[in-house]
C-alpha cells in the first residue's frame, strides 16, 4: 500500500515538473522574451521569433531572409541555455546567458560560452535589439 502511494506521488510530482518546464515564457519580462526567442527557434517557429525583435533589429534584414536563416538554425540543439543575470535600466535591459554544451561523451569535455542579449521596451513590450545570434539579422555582404 505504501509503495503504491509513493508511486502515485512520484508520478504526480513528475507531471508537475514537466508542466513547469513547458510553461509559456512570460513576455512581460526581458528574460521571458529571451526564453521565448530560444523556444521559438528550437520549435522551428522563426515567424514567432521575428515578432520578438525590435524595429531596429528588423532593419538589418527582411522577414523572409530572417525566416530562411532561422529555419535551419537550432541554437540550443544539444546545449543548455541558462539565464545568468538580468539588468533593467528604465526602458533598456541586458540579459546575460550561458550556453553549455557537450560533456556527454568519453572524450567530450563540453564547454560553455557567454551570450548577451539587449532589449528595449517598444510600444510597452520588451523587444530584442541585439539577439544572441546576430548573424540572423545581419544583411549579407555582396
Amino acid at each position: 500500500m505504501i509503495g503504491a502511494l509513493l508511486l502515485v506521488l512520484g508520478a504526480v510530482g513528475s507531471v508537475a515538473v514537466l508542466q513547469a518546464r513547458s510553461a509559456a515564457p512570460d513576455l512581460s519580462t526581458p528574460d521571458g522574451v529571451v526564453r521565448a526567442y530560444y523556444a521559438g527557434l528550437d520549435a522551428g517557429r522563426p515567424d514567432q521569433v521575428w515578432d520578438l525583435l525590435s524595429s531596429t533589429a528588423r532593419a538589418g534584414t527582411t522577414r523572409d531572409e530572417f525566416i530562411q536563416r532561422a529555419t535551419s538554425y537550432r541554437p540550443s540543439g544539444d546545449a543548455r541555455i541558462t539565464v545568468d543575470s538580468v539588468t533593467v535600466d528604465g526602458n533598456t535591459a541586458v540579459v546575460r546567458l550561458s550556453r553549455t554544451y557537450g560533456g556527454g561523451g568519453l572524450f567530450d569535455g563540453g564547454g560553455s560560452s557567454p551570450l548577451t542579449v539587449r532589449l528595449d521596451r517598444e510600444n510597452g513590450a520588451w523587444k530584442i535589439t541585439v539577439p544572441p545570434d546576430p548573424f540572423l539579422i545581419e544583411r549579407p555582404r555582396p
